[in-house]
């Protein structure tokens, strides 16, 4: 779950504006915002993340803000639209917030691991995706030679390969 956290907090701050700029043909200045408003919208949703955790519970939090998350992904790799793209990064925001705190504090309780241990090992596979997968993308892409599309719903081949590598890397 960290690893996937990050992983894609990481693929925001790397990669989404220039989605956004390139592919999407979004102005430089919108572009630009895409990860002030992924971030400010996971601060903002971390402030209630407590009190939702108590009228959901732990699996029901992460299981509708993972939803949540994959919409708002879904809404940026297959709309042509810059303004949706931008909320979709929003509910990837909104959606990834609360995923490491319960990872960490899950972590922290688990029986026979010291907290100090379990939240080391959660670290450092949450930050090994936010290190690692982001200059990954990178590189498949050059080696895809993805190139801007015409505006439209559907994805090129190449589009759909890049995500098929993608998930089966993780």
């Amino acid at each position: 779950m960290a690893l996937m956290a990050y992983t894609s907090e990481g693929a925001v701050a790397e990669w989404g504006c220039l989605l956004l700029h390139d592919v999407k043909h979004a102005t430089l200045a919108l572009a630009a915002l895409v990860y002030g408003c992924f971030a400010c919208s996971m601060a903002i949703s971390r402030l209630f993340g407590d009190k939702l955790r108590v009228l959901l519970g732990d699996f029901k939090l992460i299981f509708c803000r993972g939803l949540l998350t994959a919409v708002g992904l879904i809404a940026v790799m297959l709309s042509p639209f810059p303004l949706l793209c931008m909320a979709g990064y929003i509910g990837m925001g909104i959606g990834l917030s609360p995923i490491m705190p319960l990872v960490l504090s899950r972590a922290g309780h688990y029986p026979g691991i010291r907290a100090s241990t379990a939240s080391a090992v959660v670290s450092f596979c949450g930050y090994g995706g936010l290190l690692v997968v982001p200059p990954t993308l990178g590189f498949i892409k050059k080696d895809q030679r993805l190139k801007p599309r015409p505006s439209g719903w559907r994805s090129s081949r190449g589009e759909t390969q890049c995500l098929i590598r993608c998930f089966l890397l993780l």
